[in-house]
């Protein structure tokens, strides 16, 4: 393997990685639809923690471009 093929694994995992935790969170919003439709409860909104997921995972990916050093920042005005 190469000295540079590495890290690109890395970030092949660490993306399906984050498939997962969407796909975990959206079973779970499932689960809790079909229960609460069972007891009477119903929610206007299906699909909460998947996007709570997704909106974390975009939001922690902006922090840490915008922490990167090859990220060049705006100045001050």
């Amino acid at each position: 393997m190469r000295d540079n093929a590495f890290p690109c694994l890395l970030g092949i995992y660490k993306k399906a990685s984050y498939i997962f935790m969407i796909l975990v969170a959206a079973s779970t919003d499932y689960i809790i639809y079909k229960f609460s439709a069972e007891i009477g409860m119903e929610f206007p909104n299906k699909t909460i923690f998947a996007l709570l997921v997704s909106m974390w995972l975009i939001i922690n990916g902006l922090i840490s471009i915008w922490r990167s050093p090859k990220y060049k920042k705006p100045e001050r005005i």
